[in-house]
């Protein structure tokens, strides 16, 4: 237990200096998370700002310097940002339901998403889909292209 401390304490160094280094707020962290807001959220292996292998990525931009991070959500949670923390626990909530109808009745959108995005696209292109399902088809308008 006391080894997953002490890395995630180095992993949370990483990270603030990433963020430093790409914030203007050089040396107070609570200011220089705020300088930075949410614009996507994907599923891939790839790595976190701090280094760490992640599979649900949150892009953040730097307002200031127009700097653009990929982030996990280990990370978001230690990040200190109300927008972007929110904006994280939401695409992973609404994407976490699972779909109660046709072919992948009883699986999670991301299960669906790692297996099947065309099935996806083709979803919330649907009218019917779009009118009763508003925070499913924002959710996913972040995670593909359609």
């Amino acid at each position: 237990m006391k080894e997953k401390m002490e890395s995630s304490n180095s992993s949370f160094k990483k990270l603030k200096k990433v963020i430093f280094e790409n914030s203007q707020c050089k040396d107070d962290f609570k200011i220089a998370s705020q300088e930075w807001k949410p614009i996507g959220f994907y599923t891939c292996d790839d790595h976190c700002a701090c280094g760490h292998a992640i599979l649900y990525i949150s892009k953040i931009k730097n307002v200031n310097t127009e700097a653009v991070l990929k982030i996990g959500s280990t990370c978001i949670k230690k990040f200190g940002n109300e927008e972007v923390d929110h904006f994280h626990s939401y695409i992973m909530k609404t994407l976490s339901k699972p779909i109660y109808f046709g072919k992948y009745k009883g699986k999670t959108y991301f299960e669906i998403l790692e297996n099947d995005k065309n099935y996806l696209q083709w979803l919330v292109k649907q009218k019917w889909f779009k009118e009763k399902n508003s925070s499913v088809v924002f959710a996913l308008s972040d995670v593909i292209d359609f």
